[in-house]
């Protein structure tokens, strides 16, 4: 059984490891991204046909708030 002083130690250890990293992956800043609208024009956005039916849900929904 962990003693206090390991517990307290793990704990230390896991704040420190969290502490230079963005909140979420997704949301750290990426250096190659590209435009959802440019010039008032949305991108496409494109599916294979094989996908999922949630997955060509989801792009339908984000093509449409995109359009908005």
């Amino acid at each position: 059984m962990p003693s206090e002083v390991h517990r307290r130690t793990f704990l230390q250890l896991l704040a420190l490891a969290g502490a230079g990293s963005a909140a979420l992956p997704g949301l750290a800043e990426a250096g190659a991204g590209f435009p959802l609208v440019s010039r008032g024009k949305a991108a496409t956005i494109v599916v294979a046909p094989g996908d999922l039916p949630g997955v060509r849900r989801v792009a339908g929904d984000l093509a449409a708030d995109v359009e908005r």
